[in-house]
């Protein structure tokens, strides 16, 4: 999905759905599209009159005789009546070829069909200059399908239009980019507030390298949205610094966790330190979750507890370049375990025999995985720029880049068991705290307060 800006020239944004967030989109006219003039067409796939090269030597039209497979120009035999009559004429033309039907013409015998009315998501694309695919002949892709890539995602927003379109709307509540073009044009089209929810940008995802395609559709979206709910205060300073959204429209609106699919517990006990204990990573194999760092921070962990283990429970596309700086790393593979995706249980029984659970995130908006954890009873080492770590009193942080300063805490809390005990007590209380009953009456709050 994160195509190069250079496959479509896109350019830095002066968006014509910008807004202050202090009044409504201005309106956008429709430019007037001219009825068809087909007599005046070029003769490229068959209108008008015959070109040079379809004229016989005595100038005739050569065309009259041939098969007219896909109904343009001059009738073929076939479709001349008893008297040479055009049979097409009373057909309905229903995709505006051949001649008009009578319910095209107007009483004076031109040709009036209705002109099409531009399409509202073209508009939506036009600050892109991203030209707006047709629909494919076999549909849509699944409401349901996560974009795999811009074309669905483009789809995606012309499906959502239509839902929508006989629905009364009073505001348009959309998640993440790839529902970020249908809350563009239901906006357009319904002319109510945009409220976006970012859970995790392309900045979080790639970092400050080059910009891709998706960061410049989140930058417009950001500039039209009316409100945008961050996830944390780390993640509404990346909206602000990496994407210069005003503060003043941000809202910050924790995750939540309930106990349910996964067991959590509120009462467990810290999982002690035995002989081997094991220190977890959950999340995707990807730069953003950093699991090359987890590689070094346990390194550093077994030079100082030889019998220490480590497990990665999660998949993506760096599971092999994990496996390889284990190696090389000297982990022999009965300590170190690459545990792959891991359904409900399986995560249960991962958290409940972790010792500590490190995840040293690059930039992590939220990082349910931690709250879980909490929720769970182990004790936690984050990254300073993951958001939860601002609703976990009780995780000890350093810098993502820090492997020494992480091992470092990592050591500590499987040496010190008062600390254990206290900092495990401080993050089951706060996420008790943290349900999503209460994330959701925030953000019910934000929805009402755009349409005040």
């Amino acid at each position: 999905p994160e195509t190069s800006i250079g496959t479509y020239g896109l350019s830095p944004l002066e968006s014509p759905t910008s807004i202050d967030g202090d009044g409504p989109l201005p309106a956008r006219p429709h430019p007037p599209t001219p009825s068809p003039k087909r007599e005046a067409e070029p003769d490229g796939i068959g209108f008008g009159s015959p070109s040079p090269s379809e004229r016989g030597p005595g100038g005739e039209d050569k065309r009259e005789a041939e098969p007219d497979v896909s109904r343009f120009g001059s009738p073929s035999p076939s479709e001349r009546g008893p008297r040479g009559e055009d049979k097409r004429e009373g057909e309905p033309d229903g995709l505006g070829f051949g001649s008009p039907s009578p319910s095209d013409r107007e009483l004076g015998g031109e040709d009036a069909q209705e002109p099409e009315r531009e399409d509202p998501l073209a508009q939506a694309l036009a600050p892109f200059q991203l030209p707006v695919p047709p629909a494919p002949a076999g549909g849509l892709s699944p409401l349901f399908a996560l974009p795999s890539s811009n074309t669905e995602v483009v789809q995606f927003g012309r499906l959502a239009a239509r839902l929508a379109s006989g629905e009364a709307v009073d505001v348009v509540y959309a998640h993440d980019w790839p529902t970020f073009l249908a809350g563009i044009e239901i906006r357009l089209e319904k002319r109510v507030p945009l409220v976006l929810h970012v859970h995790s940008t392309s900045f979080d995802r790639q970092g400050p390298g080059p910009r891709a395609w998706v960061f410049e559709l989140e930058r417009a979206a950001f500039r039209a949205a009316d409100a945008i709910v961050a996830v944390s205060r780390h993640g509404a300073r990346v909206l602000t610094d990496a994407y210069g959204v005003d503060p003043a429209r941000i809202r910050v609106v924790y995750h939540g966790v309930t106990p349910g699919p996964l067991g959590l517990g509120w009462d467990l006990p810290p999982a002690a330190p035995d002989a081997a204990p094991l220190v977890l990573f959950v999340g995707r194999l990807t730069d953003q979750k950093n699991p090359l760092g987890f590689v070094e921070i346990a390194r550093r962990v077994r030079a100082e507890l030889p019998a220490a283990r480590f497990a990665l429970a999660g998949d993506g596309p760096l599971r092999d370049a994990v496996a390889r700086a284990a190696q090389a790393a000297g982990l022999p593979d009965e300590q170190f375990t690459l545990l792959g995706f891991l359904d409900d249980d399986a995560v249960q029984a991962a958290l409940r025999e972790a010792a500590v659970v490190c995840l040293p995130a690059r930039s992590e908006p939220f990082g349910l995985a931690a709250l879980e954890a909490a929720a769970a009873g182990v004790p936690l080492v984050l990254s300073r720029t993951t958001g939860a770590a601002e609703v976990l009193p009780g995780a000890l942080t350093a810098a993502w880049d820090d492997a020494a300063a992480l091992a470092a805490h990592v050591l500590t809390l499987l040496r010190d068991a008062p600390l254990r005990r206290r900092a495990t007590r401080e993050n089951a209380a706060a996420a008790r705290r943290l349900t999503w009953e209460r994330a959701a009456a925030e953000v019910l709050a934000v929805l009402e307060g755009v349409r005040a």
